[in-house]
């Protein structure tokens, strides 16, 4: 049986490794809000406020559980809480939107059909509503040197703060040097689904590229778009006539 010193040791072992998985938690989703903020600012201010509401949620979760973990004597139960609710909104919301995101550019790429209905998906999510259907096995491409900035923002791992079955603290997001183009070893996490910066066949945690993106058919045409070519203008048009027509019907004359 441990004795009080022990147990007090332990407790404050512990609570060095809580702060040590939070400060890492609260730079990664700080990392995801200044990114989508950017986003939001050049590419589309509807498309990326969702998203960018869910990080900055997430973000003070952490900064919330960071204010009480440097207490005097913390409240470990509450703040246990506040870490499972972290957890749930970043598995069942921002990973999720990540997901829908994956899975509705896997043809076409940033298109705006594509982009209305990841938005339309996205506004579920956030309100509960959405429910998602069975994953279905494809073959999905997308250029790594152009596109694995955005999809970054949606691997950062799961923030299990006051996990107690392991001592190890890792970071949860690697931030890479802007000028870099090349991407070696950038795994995506959606759900239980790991991507590699190539192209996958999603369906089992463990996935292996099946080809590269260069010799996909069609790679080298303009069929599809990439991120940087998202048409976001066009979605920001197309939902505002989506939302007039919305308006003319629940307002017939």
């Amino acid at each position: 049986m441990l004795s009080f010193r022990q147990l007090h040791d332990r407790e404050n072992a512990f609570r060095d490794i809580y702060a040590t998985r939070c400060n890492k938690a609260v730079f990664a989703f700080k990392y995801a809000v200044e990114e989508l903020k950017h986003y939001k600012l050049h590419y589309s201010q509807k498309w990326f406020s969702l998203p960018l509401k869910c990080a900055e949620s997430l973000h003070e979760l952490c900064l919330e559980i960071q204010e009480g973990l440097a207490e005097v004597q913390p409240d470990f139960h509450h703040l246990m809480e506040l870490g499972s609710e972290l957890l749930n909104i970043q598995r069942n919301q921002f990973i999720a939107m990540g997901r829908v995101a994956y899975d509705n550019t896997k043809h076409d790429g940033f298109c705006v059909s594509a982009l209305v209905s990841i938005y339309e998906i996205w506004d579920k999510i956030l309100k509960g509503t959405y429910e998602p259907r069975g994953r279905e096995r494809f073959q999905f491409r997308f250029n790594p040197d152009e596109d694995h900035k955005f999809w970054k923002v949606f691997t950062i791992k799961n923030a299990c703060i006051f996990d107690n079955n392991t001592t190890q603290v890792g970071e949860l997001v690697e931030i890479e040097p802007e000028d870099r183009v090349e991407v070696r070893g950038l795994h995506h996490y959606f759900g239980e689904m790991k991507l590699n910066a190539r192209v996958h066949m999603p369906g089992s945690c463990s996935i292996t590229p099946v080809s590269s993106y260069e010799s996909l058919p069609n790679s080298d045409d303009d069929t599809y778009l990439t991120f940087n070519r998202g048409e976001f203008r066009e979605f920001e048009r197309e939902w505002e006539r989506i939302e007039e027509s919305r308006q003319d019907n629940a307002n017939p004359e």
